[in-house]
């Protein structure tokens, strides 16, 4: 039986003689699966993450250094301040003290959310960690990625290296490849169709 699932960043080669390529659209995403994403990054994806869930629109995020980062949202929520209520953050439990929820029945509502929201975050905090600063697009981009998966195009070649189809979508992790892909005619090694 043939592998109808193909990894990002692997190349198949069909008994028929084609090859199929699975690469990200954007090649500068797969950086995303490298970067080291330290405390900050983390931190303020959070809370840009969990506001944006709760309607409240993400304006940017800003790693200053590695002890120092900013998030900024379009109005305040005491769920997207609650995110770390627990870490002991004082400047958070004061934010959602003056929206006047009580700090640890926030935390409580903000864990669920990150919990939820995990891929999301991920997908942000890794950005972050790569270009240090994000604006409000570039943050749902990456929450896309991680809820939907990210852009990638399968590449069909045939023996020749000739482009003979494309397709493009989202994954997370592998694509599935076309039955229609695995029964085209074999070819030989001038790149001709074998004639029965």
């Amino acid at each position: 039986m043939l592998e109808r699932e193909i990894g990002i960043g692997e190349t198949t080669y069909l008994p028929n003689g084609f090859t199929i390529d699975v690469v990200y659209e954007d090649p500068s995403v797969q950086q995303r699966d490298t970067v080291h994403v330290g405390k900050v990054a983390r931190y303020e994806a959070e809370h840009v993450v969990v506001g944006e869930s709760l309607g409240v629109r993400a304006k940017r995020l800003e790693i200053i250094s590695e002890e120092e980062g900013q998030a900024e949202l379009s109005e305040p929520n005491v769920i997207a301040a609650a995110t770390h209520i627990g870490d002991g953050d004082a400047h958070d439990r004061l934010v959602v003290m003056s929206l006047g929820m009580e700090p640890s029945a926030a935390a409580v509502l903000a864990n669920k959310e990150k919990v939820r929201l995990q891929d999301e975050i991920n997908e942000v905090a890794k950005e972050a960690a790569i270009r240090r600063e994000l604006n409000g697009d570039q943050i749902r981009g990456a929450m896309k990625d991680g809820r939907e998966g990210r852009k990638v195009r399968l590449t069909l070649f045939d023996g020749q290296g000739r482009k003979k189809d494309e397709i493009k979508g989202r994954t997370k992790e592998t694509v599935m490849v076309p039955d229609n892909w695995y029964e085209l005619p074999p070819v030989n090694p001038q790149g001709q169709e074998w004639v029965n």
